[in-house]
Order: structure tokens, then sequence, then C-alpha cells
């Protein structure tokens, strides 16, 4: 997910991708800063053991832009590289 406009970004899997956006947008005062996380790639995976190593491969990749937690502070062209060249099926 990415913030509003910005370079922040919230790496992670979930069963339900809209209401694990709902839960990290309900911290945001969005009224005051006019921004949310926005749901941005995805990928569904047959099973969370691939979707966790999907969430790993692309936090390993990006260390060098990693913030707080799962998020991440780079361009949409370097989340987008990192995310596709995380595409495998192998951990």
């Amino acid at each position: 997910m990415r913030f509003g406009r910005r370079n922040v970004w919230k790496v992670g899997y979930a069963q339900d991708t809209a209401v694990r956006q709902a839960e990290l947008n309900l911290h945001v005062p969005h009224e005051e800063l006019g921004e949310r996380w926005e749901l941005r790639l995805r990928h569904r995976w047959p099973d969370p053991v691939q979707a966790y190593g999907m969430e790993q491969r692309v936090l390993r990749s990006m260390q060098a832009f990693r913030t707080e937690g799962e998020r991440l502070r780079c361009s949409e062209t370097q989340m987008q590289s990192a995310w596709f060249a995380s595409l495998v099926t192998s951990p």
C-alpha cells in the first residue's frame, strides 16, 4: 500500500486486503492530512506461506529503504521493481 501520493509504502500480506486497508487507515487523521493508505500492488498466492515469502523477499531487497516495521521510503519505480522481481514461488 502507498500512503497517499507520498513515497511511503507498507509491504505485507493479508487474507482480505480491503479489511487490512481499513485497519491501517483507522488511525490516520485523514481529515487533517487528506491522505490515506491506498492499495497499489497485490498478488494472490495459494497459501499464507507463499504470501509471507513474497513479503520477506520484497523487504530484504529493499532493506536500504526501510523506515519503521514493514514500511519503506522509496519511489514508485523502485517499489515496482522490487515487487515484480520478488514474484517467484520459491522462498
